[in-house]
This record gives C-alpha cells, structure tokens and sequence, in this order.
C-alpha cells in the first residue's frame, strides 16, 4: 500500500473503508502501521492513497455497502410502520378495554340494584300471597256461612225484575 496521507477520519470510519474491524485499527495504530493522531477524546486516521486495484476493490465494497445499507433502511422504514401500527392497534384495544371495564362495573351496579329490587317484590308477593290466601279462606268462609244462612231460593223470593221467568 502507498502510505501518503489521503484524509483524516474516525477510527470507525477507518474501519468500514477498510473493512475491518474497530479494533484492528486500534493495532495497526500501535503498531504503527497506521499513522493517526488523538484530537481530544477522539483519534483520526490519516487514511493512505491506496493503488488502483486497492481503489477498485473499496469502491466495489463500498458500493456493496451502500445497497445494504438502502436495504436496511428500508426494512427499518417498513418496521417502524409495523411498530406504528401496533401501536395504534394496542392503543385502540387499551381503550376498549376500559370502555370494557366501564361498562362491566355500570352491568354490575345495576345487577346488585335488581337483585335488591327483585328482594324487594319477593317480599311483597310473599305479603300479597298471604293476603290472598287468607282472602280466600276468607271468602270460603262467607260462602258456607252465606248458604247456611240464606234460605234456598223459590218463586216467592224471586227479584221483581225477573218476572219473566
């Protein structure tokens, strides 16, 4: 390789033109097979000119690199839709879920309030039932007293306004 300084990068940057990894940037650094220098916290590269078959062979990779990073930009696109759309979709079902709840908690307020209504009216059927049966036993009572005490009915004690019988 022809080691005339082309340009400074970043040790990462140094890495994806090179094809390597961060690391082996940071040996050949310390092996001095890189030239660099630390600007602050950060080191820079001074990245070589490199022969032409070397050009050729990094534009290919970088070309490579590039359509990879089309196909995962797009993929990330497509998966920051789907999150989106389960988002939404979550968000949508949470909100049914307290409509859900609400009306749960409303059905069981009202179940209790029928119950103590329904407890209510047994007991007053439960009263009017009493009621009843003693009427009737009532009633039962008139009636034998009423054919005991009341004399059968004959063409003498006939109403007037059945004269034509």
């Amino acid at each position: 390789m022809n080691t005339t300084p082309d340009r400074l990068v970043t040790l990462d940057q140094a890495a994806a033109v090179l094809g390597v990894s961060r690391r082996t940037i940071e040996r050949r650094l310390a092996k001095s097979e890189l030239n660099g220098k630390r600007d602050g916290k950060t080191w820079l590269v001074e990245l070589p000119k490199l022969l032409p078959a070397e050009n050729d062979t990094l534009r290919a990779r970088v070309v490579e690199l590039s359509d990879k990073v089309g196909q995962l930009t797009a993929e990330r696109e497509q998966l920051s839709r789907s999150l989106s759309e389960a988002q939404d979709e979550r968000h949508r079902l949470r909100e049914q879920l307290i409509q859900v709840t609400n009306e749960r908690e409303e059905l069981s307020q009202q179940a209790r309030r029928l119950d103590s209504e329904a407890a209510v009216l047994r007991a007053q059927l439960e009263a009017v039932t009493g009621e009843r049966d003693y009427l009737r036993q009532a009633h039962a009572a008139s009636l034998t007293l009423s054919t005991r005490l009341l004399p059968e009915r004959t063409e003498s004690n006939r109403p007037w306004w059945r004269v034509w019988r």
